[in-house]
């Protein structure tokens, strides 16, 4: 009797198990009428971006790797090797076009607005942030910067030959009222360096960097400091809010 209800335990166990991957894999693949959508939103795109031209790609993929009706990859003739996105649904389309194709316009505004904010002798931004949406529009760059460019993800590498930067205390006060001015979710990486390097040697040949993460506006989850004066992290701020 007992082996018997051990048997019925384990095929009811193995019938749960077949069930949710049934629901799962249910939801992997997106059905015609959705493809068919989503290549009508590419239509879109190569209707407001005249002078260059998209190719539907396939949906984009969930978080469990299925295929996402609210998502298609775009094939770019002018960006072939980005990956580009557009996101429905069709009376409000999105893109990340805008972010890759202002890229450079994008870290140009940062470079000023931090060169700005620092005494340096000079200033590279890296714009990481290329899943960036906007809308569906042939916009301008300066209409980009002021109304979608958002500080997330991005690099910062400040020079002074003379290697001397303020202290922490006071790096920690111009990025908090960097955070109030931009009133933003914010996130970003900041390199003190005497000398010049490239964004992927930055963390090991700076003087100190600085990495703050936020998840919500006026609210700092964290501000990590590292230097070559001291060993390990320092977390200047924790869940700092304004």
């Amino acid at each position: 009797m007992d082996s018997m209800k051990r048997t019925i335990r384990k095929a009811a166990a193995a019938g749960i198990i077949l069930c949710l991957l049934a629901a799962l894999f249910t939801g992997c693949t997106i059905s015609k009428q959705e493809a068919k959508e989503q290549k009508k939103w590419v239509e879109q795109m190569n209707e407001a971006f005249t002078d260059d031209h998209f190719k539907y790609q396939g949906a984009g993929f969930d978080i469990l790797g299925g295929q996402a009706a609210n998502e298609a990859r775009v094939k770019s003739e002018k960006y072939p090797n980005e990956e580009i996105f557009v996101w429905g649904p069709s009376d409000d389309l999105t893109s990340n076009y805008n972010s890759i194709r202002y890229q450079k316009e994008s870290e140009e505004y940062f470079r000023d607005y931090f060169t700005n904010k620092f005494v340096c002798d000079d200033c590279k931004v890296r714009d990481n942030s290329l899943r960036r949406a906007s809308p569906v529009k042939d916009m301008s760059a300066e209409e980009y910067v002021q109304n979608y460019l958002q500080m997330k993800y991005v690099d910062i590498i400040i020079y002074r030959k003379s290697g001397v930067f303020p202290d922490s205390e006071v790096m920690t006060e111009k990025i908090i009222d960097i955070c109030k001015d931009r009133d933003e979710i914010c996130e970003f990486n900041i390199y003190c360096c005497k000398d010049k390097t490239s964004f992927e040697n930055a963390e090991n040949t700076c003087e100190c960097y600085y990495h703050l993460s936020m998840h919500e506006k006026g609210k700092i989850d964290t501000l990590r400091y590292e230097s070559k004066e001291q060993s390990g992290t320092v977390f200047l701020l924790r869940d700092y809010t304004w």
